[in-house]
């Protein structure tokens, strides 16, 4: 999961322990952090459930307005200008420091927006492959698209 990525990031950055305690659990026995608990070694960070949350409702505004944004240029400046003043409103973040929300938010979506573009992208291509081949393609490769 990407959520776990950020969260590693995020306390490599910031040492703030009530910012931290926002974002990261060590309740590892959730359902949603199924596969991420499979793949634990001992040094996976696990998000919070509200952080999962909040990623997940970006991730959904980024597959809803990429589409009226392909024609721009810097997208994941324009990205990261809207979202940031939303994450800082948010209403998981319990710190009261002001500028640790700033961080937090610019910092998330700095990490987060280009994976997830790049993830979009080459969906999209993996799309626009299987339309132009005419010929049949194997069944390993219908299975995963």
């Amino acid at each position: 999961m990407v959520s776990g990525y950020i969260v590693k990031v995020i306390c490599e950055t910031i040492d703030c322990a009530t910012c931290l305690a926002d974002i990261h659990t060590t309740d590892f026995n959730a359902p949603i952090l199924g596969l991420i608990s499979q793949q634990d070694r001992g040094g996976l960070l696990y998000p919070n459930n509200n952080f999962i949350g909040a990623i997940a409702i970006i991730m959904h505004f980024i597959e809803e307005v990429i589409p009226f944004l392909k024609q721009s240029n810097g997208i994941v400046k324009e990205l990261c200008q809207f979202i940031i003043p939303k994450l800082e409103k948010c209403t998981i973040w319990t710190c009261k420091i002001n500028s640790h929300v700033q961080n937090l938010s610019s910092l998330i979506c700095t990490k987060f927006i280009p994976i997830i573009l790049k993830n979009m992208s080459k969906i999209v291509t993996d799309q626009v492959y299987a339309k132009k081949c005419n010929y049949a393609l194997s069944r390993k490769y219908l299975k995963f698209t």
